[in-house]
């Protein structure tokens, strides 16, 4: 991502770019250098909105970890499956009610914005968000009416009425978490991490972790923490809310003036359902597949098994918080470059974020997959018979990390309709695989059956992507990577479990001699992974120049922009 000349004004954001046409700029085959110097210049914009999400991860990862230990050392094996269960449903509903609007903001604004459409994107809102309200409003009613129904479907007829009140408590929240999640999407359209940040990866698992502890302690029940988990949802939706009305204000008075008539409204909306529409069958058959092994299991099994498949499952996000930096960071970035026509720089900025995925997933994964009773322990005694599952699943990862932001470059390119189909079928053998193996294996049946839909979605999108756009993950320093993780925390830590076993002093030397090598093989190679990248975010504006790589202006579609008022410094 370029940064601005010494000459640009820093206070502004984006000026109008038109598309690069045929032989334009962005098309042109740089040589290797400086393709090189250029590659490294946009992944250092990556790392700057990178560094921002990856420190709200980071917080987020703790508190909702801690949140899961609460939960399930409060309310043990049963009461955690009863938990988990109404959040699975919570969490289909509020992805059935963001109708895709979410991803069409994370989309259309940056592209808006590089065609010098800023006026527009103040019509395109409510446009997106109003049906989320509807919709989302509607589902919340149907299934708080048809709570015993679906309790009594999802948790064995014995155990459904205990599970009515958890369902019920969460259906307002439905109608807030889709709303939420769609206008912190919105800010990022603005190339701002600092909403959805403060707002996802802050505020709300601090404040589930804050009142779940006071919940347990005090003596309340599971309905309590379930009342503790939504409170956390109507807050940040406020708080969005405000923040997205002042990012539009800005723009529209820093940005440049739109020449051209404002689109008519009706064309805006064609333009942002068209995109969005398909997404959002594509976002409720991915969220589905990630919460229907823990219904199923609940269904067919018993709540028990659920509350284990569920907290085993937690573990999953420790390495998947990196896929959900990159996401965020590098949407708005390849959205601009694709809408310009530069699929070279494009390429570049996937590879090097898919080298950077595995740097950052691949060790936690084997680890997890290594030591998965030492892990699973800490929920307590009951929740080790997790184990097969969440070694299934942390080695199917490894895959999903290695198509890097797959997905999100399909897209950002304007294919979500591919997307959705993936998904659709993802889906579909997601649930005939449940079906088929949870009654004869259980945990690990519904792991197998999660681990086929990761594979068939995530290999999907790899060869799209090469036949619709020429982009390939596999670049410069992927086997680095790769091999170098397997070796360094796949092989040693076999060997460390079998010689050590899972215990405290063979996880500790494991963690010790592994990390110690892949640092340092990853220290010889920084050059090759674009790691500067990552030093080069952390200069300020007034240090970062082109000059020696030559004297092309800062592209005005991948700039950062900042938030008046809000008290934070937004330069990622």
């Amino acid at each position: 991502m370029p940064p601005p000349d010494t000459e640009t004004n820093p206070e502004k954001p984006d000026r109008a770019v038109p598309p690069l046409e045929g032989g334009g700029a962005g098309n042109e085959e740089l040589p290797g250098p400086e393709r090189a110097a250029q590659g490294r210049t946009d992944m250092s914009g990556v790392a700057r909105a990178g560094f921002i999400k990856l420190a709200g991860s980071i917080i987020s990862g703790i508190f909702g970890f801690g949140f899961v230990i609460i939960v399930t050392r409060g309310l043990g094996a049963k009461g955690t499956g009863a938990f988990f269960e109404s959040v699975a449903i919570f969490l289909i509903a509020s992805a059935i009610g963001k109708l895709g609007a979410d991803v069409g903001f994370i989309r259309m604004i940056p592209h808006y914005r590089a065609l010098g459409r800023n006026r527009d994107i103040r019509r395109m809102i409510p446009i997106g968000v109003i049906p989320v309200f509807v919709v989302s409003t509607g589902l919340a009613v149907a299934i708080f009416v048809f709570a015993p129904s679906l309790a009594v479907l999802l948790a064995q007829r014995k155990h459904g009425p205990a599970l009515v009140p958890y369902i019920r408590v969460l259906t307002p929240f439905i109608v807030m978490n889709a709303a939420s999640t769609v206008v912190t999407s919105a800010t990022r359209g603005f190339n701002t991490m600092i909403p959805l940040v403060t707002v996802n990866n802050i505020g709300r698992p601090t404040l589930r972790a804050v009142l779940a502890f006071m919940v347990i302690v005090a003596g309340f029940g599971g309905v309590a923490v379930t009342v503790a988990y939504g409170l956390p949802v109507a807050i940040g939706l406020f708080v969005a809310l405000v923040w997205l009305y002042k990012l539009v204000a800005r723009d529209e008075h820093l940005g440049p003036v739109q020449a051209a008539a404002p689109t008519p409204t009706g064309e805006i909306a064609s333009e942002f359902w068209r995109f969005a529409g398909p997404r959002a069958f594509a976002a409720v058959f991915s969220t589905t597949v990630t919460c229907l092994d823990t219904l199923l299991l609940g269904g067919l099994k018993g709540v028990v098994d659920a509350g284990v498949y569920a907290a085993s499952t937690r573990y999953i996000n420790l390495g998947s918080f990196a896929l959900t930096v990159l996401y965020l960071a590098i949407s708005p970035q390849i959205a601009t470059l694709l809408a310009k026509g530069d699929n070279q720089r494009a390429e570049g900025m996937y590879q090097t974020s898919t080298n950077w995925l595995i740097l950052a997933s691949w060790p936690i994964y084997l680890t997890l997959a290594t030591f998965a009773p030492f892990f699973l322990a800490v929920f307590g005694k009951g929740f080790v018979s997790g184990q097969t599952a969440l070694m299934i699943l942390s080695l199917a990862q490894l895959f999903a990390m290695a198509a890097g932001p797959a997905n999100t470059a399909l897209l950002m390119g304007g294919h979500s309709v591919l997307n959705t189909i993936n998904t659709s079928v993802a889906l579909v053998l997601n649930v005939g695989l449940n079906l088929l193996l949870i009654p004869s294996y259980g945990l690990a049946g519904a792991a197998i059956a999660w681990t086929v839909s990761i594979l068939a979605n995530n290999l999907a999108a790899v060869i799209e992507l090469k036949i619709t756009m020429n982009l390939s993950p596999i670049g410069p320093g992927f086997f680095i990577v790769s091999v170098g993780s397997a070796v360094c925390y796949g092989l040693l830590g076999i060997a460390a479990r079998v010689v050590l076993g899972a215990t405290w002093a063979g996880f500790l030397l494991f963690a010790l001699v592994s990390n110690l090598l892949f640092l340092s093989l990853i220290w010889r190679y920084r050059e090759r992974l674009d790691l500067t990248a990552l030093r080069a975010a952390l200069r300020t504006r007034a240090r970062r120049k082109l000059g020696r790589n030559g004297d092309r202006q800062g592209d005005p579609g991948l700039e950062t922009v900042e938030v008046p008022g809000a008290g934070f410094d937004t330069q990622e």
